[in-house]
């Protein structure tokens, strides 16, 4: 969300400008909306919004002090830069060094070369642009980054970096006279950029200046259009109503930022635009937040991530506790780092306090990328939690050259002979590769490899969340492959079935995981009614296969964890010095598997195909452990790590021999 220090072009105490109480409060606003959703307090489902609210907050503020200065023949680019930097390095810095510091002796290897990462592209303002390549802001996993919250000071930094190069440029042109029309235009063509690229790429729009910087020019407009904006109250009030409707009736799910980031948007634009001193806004509490909000924001998400990475279970009471301690450690950061740095004496055009600020800046980001170069730093860790994080990279070494792709190449695997196998699956046949391979070359057989992340092994239809254009293409081919080569007698489809056969998803919507069917309108059918058509092409496309001749085996999907297996085994064994215990029901697993299994029940009585149970391999009479000998099975929380997937070689060597 937002700095607010970088915000806060006004200052109740220099007088550089007229105090807006107002603006402090909906800063209060903006950053406890922020708190509340990112505590998961019910209700604030929308709260995410309040990073709309600051951009607005932010194009005002600077918006006025550029034009101000300009056209007083007063502005200095440097000067500006400076008071910039004062007020949000020293707390984004004193952050940064504290997360460091705490890494050193908390965090895995992994994690903490990560967050060294994280660290180098927050402090030098380029964490959105890393993000954006990936990370939805709404997923799980993103959720882990301790440095998440840091991307809107980066679009922030990136937009104080142009904006005063557009204002002066558009003073100078023709006198003026076009300036607000020429907000105007970047402000629509923003904004239809915001709208179009949500809709094509949301990660992207989300966290990328050119579809967020329309938001900051709503600030500007109603500092260029205040005279023209009725004082009264109502439009305050209406301001914040439509802010609080985004907040309370917003979720994940929306397509975000896209149109529906007007409603804050244009909340908070009314809200300034009334320069209303209503005691909605103007009273201690709210003032005290709006003071605070930027140390409030930098501070509350490691402190809720902190909690988490502690196993801390987040009851009522100990949400309230973190909301308490994310509060004095804010309040402290204002009092004793944001408020001695923002009033240190400085010329508009010293060049040494740029400098000074800008070495900090790149010591503390050269320092956190050292850790992220040097694998976060394995020495500081006994040698069991390096052992348990290796099983990360523990993947199939022929994984670059034989996944990830639709258009791989041909990928044989076993002994030199001609071809008589298939295997044909997604990214849960890749765990498995090198262990097929090992279990055909002793049958003297070879096999052809065909596998892509997130591409079930049913032509006919494809999956919304892995956005693969080409899995449709892709599966068609291979099964014209299988049935055109008489050479190919065995066919084996290794798939995560579940997501495909059940819909399932994990704090997700339903619809993000949803299979399609093209043709066949499958878009205006509900779930269920989606997922009865998946079970029926993949009954379809085995019993196909059969009836061409060739032996259809299909692995049921192997026992999924809820967590990922090396990263937890190793933080239990920094933290703990213990083993975590990793492990799902027999009964959690039947449950989860159950349309899977009756599918696949469906199939074998109308086609006679082979079912394969690597439950038998991996589990005991109870439950399914992760670990063996001390070793994770698993890469990650569903994919079998290379020592894993050897637990299944003999039901491998069984059907294949």
């Amino acid at each position: 969300m937002k700095n607010l220090p970088g915000t806060n072009g006004s200052s109740k105490k220099t007088g550089a400008a007229a105090f807006r109480p107002d603006i402090n409060g909906l800063r209060a606003l903006a950053v406890l909306s922020v708190l509340f959703y990112h505590f998961t307090v019910p209700g604030f489902g929308g709260g995410y919004v309040g990073v709309d609210v600051f951009f607005v907050i932010s194009g005002f503020l600077m918006t006025r002090i550029i034009d101000t200065k300009l056209s007083a023949s007063r502005f200095a680019l440097t000067g500006f830069y400076i008071a910039r930097v004062r007020r949000i390095v020293p707390a984004l810095t004193a952050l940064t060094v504290a997360l460091l510091v705490g890494g050193f002796f908390f965090l895995t290897p992994n994690d903490y070369g990560l967050l060294g990462r994280q660290a180098s592209g927050a402090v030098t303002f380029v964490y959105n642009i890393l993000l954006s390549h990936k990370a939805n802001y709404f997923d799980a996993d993103t959720r882990e980054k301790w440095f998440l919250h840091t991307w809107s000071l980066s679009v922030e930094w990136q937009f104080y970096l142009l904006f005063p190069f557009i204002l002066m440029g558009l003073k100078k042109f023709k006198d003026g006279r076009f300036l607000k029309q020429g907000i105007i235009a970047a402000f629509i063509f923003s904004l239809l950029l915001c709208a179009v690229k949500t809709r094509q790429n949301q990660t992207a729009a989300f966290y990328l200046l050119d579809t967020r910087g329309w938001e900051f020019l709503a600030g500007g407009l109603v500092y260029y259009f205040d005279r023209y904006l009725p004082r009264k109250k109502y439009l305050e009030y209406g301001g914040i109503v439509l802010i609080l409707l985004a907040v309370f009736f917003y979720a994940d799910g929306l397509e975000y930022p896209g149109c529906w980031a007007l409603l804050p948007v244009l909340g908070a634009a009314a809200v300034i635009g009334a320069r209303s001193t209503g005691r909605l806004l103007d009273n201690r509490l709210m003032q005290f937040f709006g003071d605070i909000s930027y140390s409030l924001y930098l501070w509350h998400w490691p402190v809720f991530l902190g909690a988490r990475y502690f196993d801390v279970i987040l009851s009522s009471l100990h949400i309230i506790f973190l909301l308490a301690v994310s509060t004095l450690l804010a309040t402290a950061s204002y009092m004793w780092i944001e408020t001695p740095f923002r009033h240190v004496k400085s010329s508009a055009s010293d060049k040494k306090t740029l400098a000074l600020f800008l070495g900090g800046i790149a010591s503390v980001a050269g320092a956190a990328y050292l850790i992220f170069f040097m694998n976060g730093l394995p020495f500081r860790v006994p040698k069991g939690v390096q052992t348990a994080e290796m099983e990360l990279q523990d993947v199939n070494p022929l994984q670059s050259e034989c996944f990830f792709h639709e258009n791989q190449p041909v990928c044989r695997l076993g002994a030199k002979a001609v071809p008589s196998v298939v295997i044909w699956g997604d990214s849960h046949a890749d765990a498995v590769f090198t262990t097929l391979g090992e279990s055909l070359n002793e049958a003297g057989r070879a096999g052809l490899f065909y596998a892509v992340s997130g591409c079930p092994p049913v032509p006919g239809g494809y999956v919304r969340h892995s956005a693969k254009d080409g899995c449709n293409e892709f599966n068609r081919t291979v099964y014209d492959k299988i049935i055109s080569d008489p050479a190919i007698k065995d066919v084996l489809m290794i798939s995560q079935w579940p997501v495909y056969l059940k819909g399932y998803v994990s704090k997700k919507s339903f619809d993000d995981y949803i299979v399609f069917t093209k043709g066949e309108k499958a878009d205006a059918l509900n779930l269920q009614e989606r997922t009865r058509l998946y079970a029926e092409k993949t009954i379809e496309t085995m019993c196909s296969l059969t009836a061409h001749g060739k032996r259809v085996y299909v692995m049921e999907t192997v026992p999924e964890m809820d967590r990922s297996v090396p990263t937890e085994l190793a933080k239990s064994r920094l933290l703990y010095h213990s083993d975590a215990d990793i492990s799902v029901s027999l009964s959690d697993y039947a449950q989860r598997n159950a349309p899977v299994l009756e599918t696949f029940k469906k199939a074998k009585k109308q086609c006679g195909i082979h079912i394969l149970d690597p439950k038998l391999f991996l589990c005991d009479k109870k439950s399914c452990q992760a670990i063996k000998n001390g070793i994770p099975l698993y890469r990650d929380d569903n994919h079998l790590s290379e020592y894993g997937s050897r637990f299944l070689k003999p039901m491998f060597n069984a059907s294949l021999l």
